[in-house]
């Protein structure tokens, strides 16, 4: 038996079983793409787009933008499989890189990124805090 739905919607319910990285595999899948054509049109390397999707790292808001414009899809489509996160304060680092005038855009933009892909890989190492995971108190 096929399934004969042929856009990109999630079957009522899927949304909240089937993690980021599955879903965005499946897409990726639909539109006939390797994983090395994939990567190479979104931009990433092909082991970083293996750990995506198989739920190992957790990518940036730049790159989940790469990849749902690669896709054919809106962000508000991915965000919704998109776990979520503790947002904490906002960074007096982020906040001194933007404001250092002595950088140039680009020299700012790369080291926020740097500075945010440390950030989630030690988030990613810490166990959850109960208010982290959805738990109440």
């Amino acid at each position: 038996m096929t399934d004969d739905r042929h856009d990109d919607q999630p079957e009522p319910g899927e949304g909240e079983q089937q993690p980021l990285g599955a879903f965005l595999r499946r897409q990726r899948e639909l539109a006939e793409l390797t994983l090395n054509q994939f990567a190479n049109t979104v931009g990433i390397s092909n082991a970083y787009l293996s750990q995506i999707e198989r739920g190992l790292r957790r990518p940036s808001g730049a790159v989940l933008s790469s990849i749902a414009s690669g896709l054919h899809l809106s962000a508000e489509a991915i965000e919704a499989y998109a776990p979520k996160t503790y947002q904490p304060a906002p960074s007096q680092v982020l906040a001194a890189i933007e404001g250092d005038d002595q950088l140039t855009a680009r020299q700012r933009t790369a080291l926020a990124e740097m500075y945010r892909s440390f950030v989630e890989l030690n988030a990613s190492r810490r166990p959850q805090r109960p208010e982290e995971n959805g738990a109440s108190a």
